[in-house]
């Protein structure tokens, strides 16, 4: 009768644990995904009016450097803000 009591014990304790580590892995999952709709635009969303100078001192915007498939535009944060 205790083998079996302290089988159900381990079997229970393995459950409570494996739902605390679910719930803890959905709670960041969230907050991972409030924190990204908060930095940047979506996906294929309409950027502004851009006008940037080519290395000759000519104006050029999105429209002048977009090619035949788009435009991909990478923002890179420098490590000394």
């Amino acid at each position: 009768m205790n083998i079996r009591r302290s089988f159900m014990r381990h079997i229970i304790r393995s459950f409570t644990l494996i739902g605390a580590l679910l719930a803890a892995a959905m709670i960041v999952a969230e907050s991972e995904d409030s924190y990204a709709a908060q930095w940047g635009p979506s996906l294929n969303t309409e950027i502004p009016t851009l006008t940037v100078l080519d290395v000759e001192g000519n104006a050029k915007t999105v429209s002048d450097l977009a090619g035949e498939q788009g435009l991909v535009i990478f923002f890179v944060r420098s490590s000394d803000w």
